[in-house]
């Protein structure tokens, strides 16, 4: 599910956020839209977690959902009633605040991670800028600090429908707009969907026991895993965990390791000292290293108990 609402899902959100309006038929009235057409936008928005209903009489009552995003979209109406909502979170243009809710970007990234064209980026930032909610500097746009809200919406909004994507009974570990780590009990074979973390170390010969969970990473700008991306994972699920640092070390004792790509994919999960401790750990035979990094006999053990 695309990360998307329409100016007429946003509208009645608004409406129901008003607290003047419950039924369909008072919907259906207010928008000159039809029945069947306000129930179709209402069950879009039941799936993207924004509405609830339930029977009442003859008529079903509609009520804005419980969930976190639903919460700070409220919010966010509420520090900014003047302005148009209906323009400037419509169409392509959350898709494209994605790709600035966790920083500053270039048009290149929001091309590559919004999947609008160049021609479409410019246009909805363009718009943005002059409702102040984009800034720009030297070609790098951001969303002005005035709204960070916004930029909190997007990204739970982003994450509501990443776990969707797997079941309600899965943890979301990491996410970057349509990138996103997850830990479920269920073996997922979809497209886009890698198998990572403990499981996936077994290709390296370090086998784990992963306790009945298994670890996806979705991403659809990837047609696989790389070893490197692979540790990151591991090192992501707990990042002072000794146990995950100590088999990731045992990965790369034991394959090639391409050390300037592990670096530059780090700083995305914020994991770049950590992956330069690791360098200097193994280059010093452990005298270089953190607290919770294992020591180097316990992990010399591990390399002859591995046969690495």
């Amino acid at each position: 599910m695309k990360l998307r609402l329409t100016k007429l899902e946003i509208k009645i959100m608004q409406m129901l956020m008003s607290g003047s309006y419950e039924t369909i038929k008072q919907l259906s009235e207010e928008t000159e839209k039809s029945n069947p057409r306000v129930s179709s936008v209402l069950k879009d928005l039941e799936n993207k977690g924004f509405v609830d209903s339930e029977k009442k009489g003859f008529s079903k009552k509609v009520y804005l959902a419980s969930n976190k995003h639903v919460a700070i979209l409220k919010n966010l109406f509420s520090l900014h009633p003047a302005l148009d909502f209906s323009t400037c979170l419509s169409d392509s243009a959350l898709e494209i605040l994605s790709s600035l809710a966790y920083g500053g970007s270039d048009i290149s990234y929001i091309v590559k991670y919004s999947g609008f064209s160049e021609r479409t980026v410019y246009r909805v930032l363009g718009t943005l800028k002059e409702r102040g909610i984009v800034i720009s500097e030297e070609g790098v746009y951001r969303i002005n600090p005035r709204f960070d809200k916004l930029s909190e919406f997007v990204m739970e909004f982003q994450s509501y429908l990443n776990v969707r994507r797997v079941s309600h009974s899965s943890t979301l570990i990491w996410q970057r707009g349509k990138e996103f780590l997850v830990e479920t009990r269920e073996k997922r074979d979809e497209d886009k969907f890698f198998l990572t973390a403990y499981r996936r170390l077994s290709d390296f010969g370090i086998q784990l026991i992963s306790g009945g969970y298994w670890h996806y990473f979705h991403s659809p700008f990837i047609k696989d895993l790389k070893p490197e991306d692979v540790c990151l994972h591991t090192i992501v699920m707990d990042p002072s965990s000794t146990r995950n640092l100590l088999y990731v070390l045992l990965t790369i004792y034991r394959i090639k390791i391409d050390w300037s790509y592990l670096k530059d994919e780090s700083t995305k999960y914020g994991l770049y000292d950590t992956v330069v401790s690791l360098e200097e750990y193994l280059s010093t035979e452990g005298k270089t290293k953190k607290e919770y990094f294992p020591t180097w006999d316990e992990f010399i053990a591990k390399v002859r108990e591995y046969d690495v």
